[in-house]
């Protein structure tokens, strides 16, 4: 199977609709766009805020860690999400 290319855009816009729809689930958002959950996962990691809309509408953390404690180093807060995908591509192998 070929390995498909999405714009950063669409990555993004995958990204807000997670986190704005509530009581959306990361295989619900997958199954609707047509992409697998971990690549959502991994886009969710790289621009997510953090914060998801539950079910009742109100604004919440989101229930998805990036990395379990104690792996890895921690990103600064200042780091651009581009150099946050950087960092991730050379350290999580």
């Amino acid at each position: 199977m070929a390995r498909k290319n999405y714009s950063e855009a669409f990555r993004r816009q995958a990204v807000d609709l997670y986190e704005s729809t509530p009581g959306a689930t990361v295989r619900g958002i997958a199954d609707d766009l047509g992409i697998v959950r971990g690549t959502l996962r991994h886009w969710l990691e790289a621009y997510g805020t953090g914060k998801k809309t539950a079910a009742d509408g109100t604004l919440t953390s989101s229930p998805l860690q990036s990395k379990p404690a104690g792996t890895g180093a921690s990103a600064p807060a200042d780091q651009t999400p581009e150099q946050k995908i950087a960092r991730d591509c050379c350290t999580d192998r």
